[in-house]
This record gives structure tokens, sequence and C-alpha cells, in this order.
């Protein structure tokens, strides 16, 4: 950041920073729940049992619940078209993208549990899909929170409000 950049010029800069982030994660929700919606049209559907259906439609929930969350700043942004308040419009943005990334992070473990338990058992699934929800928790979770409580040393201190 630049010390002679404004308060708006900063809002401005971190709300493109986000959506650039946003542009990142949506294609890959998209792929997730475009596959999602042709599985129960498949064949082997059928070799699904009922734990497994239940982690499909888990996964399918969560996916799509995480596409309106990562598309809400896009369509807050429209509505308020010329009326929006950046910062507003940021602090939105934010918290939806960390929502959808919290639902990503549901159905990329129900989905892993689905695919595993047609190729192996419940046992392996059950395993498959914990190891995800804590790599993907820790990841994109728990690593930033700890940042966020432990900086390190060559970050600065944040600025006051």
């Amino acid at each position: 950041m630049d010390a002679r950049e404004t308060a708006a010029e900063r809002v401005s800069r971190e709300l493109d920073e986000l959506l650039q982030q946003i542009r990142i994660a949506l294609p890959g929700v998209q792929v997730l729940f475009a596959f999602l919606l042709t599985v129960p049209f498949s064949n082997r559907f059928d070799a699904v049992d009922g734990a497994a259906k239940v982690a499909f439609f888990i996964a399918f929930l969560a996916t799509a619940t995480a596409t309106a969350m990562f598309l809400a700043p896009v369509a807050y942004a429209r509505i308020q078209f010329r009326h929006a308040d950046k910062e507003r419009l940021l602090q939105l943005g934010t918290r939806t993208t960390i929502a959808g990334l919290a639902f990503l992070a549901i159905a990329i473990s129900a989905s892993t549990f689905v695919v595993t338990q047609v190729l192996y058992s419940n046992v392996y699934a059950t395993l498959v899909a914990g190891f995800f929800a804590i790599l993907l928790c820790g990841t994109w979770f728990a690593l930033p929170l700890l940042a966020r409580v432990r900086p390190s040393p060559a970050t600065p201190p944040p600025r006051a409000p």
C-alpha cells in the first residue's frame, strides 16, 4: 500500500482485489456444480447407497449456496449501480466470499465422500472426506486466522480506521 493512498483509493483497490479473487474461485465452483447436476442422471448413480446419496445432496446444496455467495457482490453492485457505497460492497463481498469458501469446502468434502464410497467403502469415504475437510479448513481458514493473531515480523501493524 502506498502511504499516499486515500481511503477512497484504498477501498477501490481492495474491491478490485476481492473481485479478482472471486473471478478465480467462481469457475471452479461452476464446474463442480455442473458436474453435480449431471450425476443423478448417470447410470452409475444407482450404485450410490443411502449415506452417499445424503452426502451427494449436501454437496449439491453446498455448491449451489457457494455459487450464490460468490455472486452476491455482483448482484449487489448491479442493483446499487450508481448508488453503491463501495465500503459497504467491500464488506458484503468479503463476508459472502468467506461464506462461499466455507460452503465450497463442505461441497468438496462431501463430493470426495461420494466418489470414494462408490469406489471403495463408507470407511474409506469417511477418511478421505475427513482429510479434505481438515485440509480445506486448515489452509483456507485456520492459517489465515493464525496469521492474524500472530503476524510475521515483516507484516506492518494494521492501520487505525
